[in-house]
């Protein structure tokens, strides 16, 4: 199995070094590994503690452009948005969003989400906020153009089924995270048979960590998931950068 792309790392745009490297960095690591395309996908803005700062999306999907240029490698700007309204509402404008090569949505502790107190535990676990969740990431998937959803049931557990189900007819793809793998056998066997299209990401932080899913394709064979349903394996997306 060859990986032939990154769409999930993140750069210095989010605030506070919460990740390491520069755009630039990242797009160098990223051709040394042989990859043919890696995105830079910052944290929203509304997230209270790494969102990436509106003023700054311009100027970081310009070093995306420079990065791609000099290294030779097709480096698409993108931000990993959060989840935070029951209506599907993320925090980016229709603008902000256009202006994107790639989106990806996610739901982010450090963030004000309408639709669940987080710090209530027995409620968090509850059937009732369970459905809530579920209908949250619906209506996120049905109101915008989203590429990828992230880690999904890390941190908030959803409907998987009805949440993949969602994805598979609106072509949003449902990644694999190294870092946050919260699946079940179960899970998997249900998203195997919802038809939803997937990609392995190492969510980077830093550029050592770029390419890192070992533990993603150890799921994909293990489960014998279908390699061409898997689009950063031997394939590409193929994203057409904005200019």
């Amino acid at each position: 199995m060859r990986v032939t792309a990154d769409y999930h790392t993140h750069s210095r745009y989010s605030k506070w070094y919460h990740a390491k490297h520069t755009i630039d960095q990242m797009a160098q690591r990223a051709k040394e590994l042989g990859l043919e395309e890696i995105a830079i996908t910052d944290h929203g803005p509304k997230h209270l503690f790494y969102g990436i700062k509106p003023s700054q999306l311009a100027r970081a999907k310009q070093d995306t452009r420079a990065a791609s240029k000099k290294h030779g490698i097709k480096v698409f700007m993108g931000v990993e948005a959060n989840l935070l309204g029951a209506d599907g509402q993320i925090d980016l404008t229709d603008d902000q969003i256009k202006d994107l090569d790639i989106l990806l949505v996610g739901f982010h502790k450090g963030t004000k989400p309408n639709f669940i107190n987080y710090f209530d535990k027995k409620q968090r676990n509850s059937q009732e906020q369970i459905e809530k969740n579920t209908q949250a990431y619906i209506n996120a998937i049905n109101r915008y153009p989203i590429d990828i959803i992230t880690h999904l049931n890390e941190y908030i557990r959803v409907d998987t089924k009805r949440v993949a189900e969602a994805c598979a007819k609106r072509g949003t793809i449902l990644e694999f995270n190294s870092k946050h793998m919260k699946f079940t056998d179960e899970d998997i066997e249900i998203l195997k048979e919802s038809g939803v299209n997937f990609v392995v990401s190492s969510d980077a932080h830093n550029k050592k960590r770029i390419r890192d899913v070992d533990s993603c394709l150890e799921l994909i064979k293990s489960h014998n998931i279908p390699l061409d349903r898997v689009k950063n394996i031997n394939q590409t997306l193929k994203f057409l950068p904005k200019v």
